[in-house]
């Protein structure tokens, strides 16, 4: 968690820092990323990113948070407008990203794929974090239609749908996929999840 020097900034600050950071580790994986790089966008002093963040990694995980609060909030909601239905709430969920490939960000694509050789300690603080949110909204799922039976079942499916959307948007940017056509195979895959690929005999 960022110390209480980095929340009490002004607002405006507080963003310029966020935006630079997202763009550093939309470009680079944690490893290759640069405090240089990211203090420099937003002309801050390294002294002055070390009162706020205790070292990259925490920013890097603080940023993923924030990344992963959207999505879980999208769900959420979507959950309570369905009254708990599960699979129509995960596909709205993500649908946008295919509709809208500029905002699916490398940030996205690793918000529920978390690397423990990355940096352990903050990675296990992040999960625990994910849990517990995904938790507080577990009971919110209609479970009577689905086999869930922890909220980690639920990080795992967001797993699957990420993978699927990211080849998804992969083939929109070279054009093998229409939007339309995107939309079409996204619902497909929705669907492979739902039904399962078995032919009942």
């Amino acid at each position: 968690m960022p110390s209480k020097t980095f929340f009490n900034l002004k607002p405006h600050k507080k963003q310029m820092i966020i935006d630079s950071a997202i763009e550093e580790f939309d470009l680079y994986t944690l490893k290759g990323a640069k405090v240089v790089r990211i203090i420099k966008r937003v002309n801050i002093s390294r002294a002055s990113f070390y009162k706020y963040f205790e070292c990259i990694d925490e920013l890097y995980y603080y940023i993923l948070e924030k990344v992963a609060d959207g999505v879980i909030n999208i769900f959420k909601n979507e959950l309570i407008s369905s009254s708990g239905e599960f699979f129509s709430s995960i596909q709205n969920t993500f649908i946008e990203f295919v509709r809208s490939p500029e905002t699916y960000t490398n940030s996205v694509s690793r918000i529920f794929n978390i690397d423990f050789s990355e940096s352990y300690l903050y990675a296990k603080r992040y999960t625990n974090n994910l849990v517990k949110k995904i938790s507080d909204i577990f009971n919110l799922v209609d479970t009577t239609k689905v086999r869930l039976e922890k909220p980690e079942d639920i990080l795992d499916l967001f797993n699957l749908i990420i993978s699927a959307v990211e080849r998804i948007i992969a083939f929109i940017k070279v054009d093998f996929y229409s939007i339309e056509e995107a939309l079409e195979v996204y619902n497909k895959r929705i669907n492979i999840l739902k039904y399962g690929v078995s032919i009942k005999q």
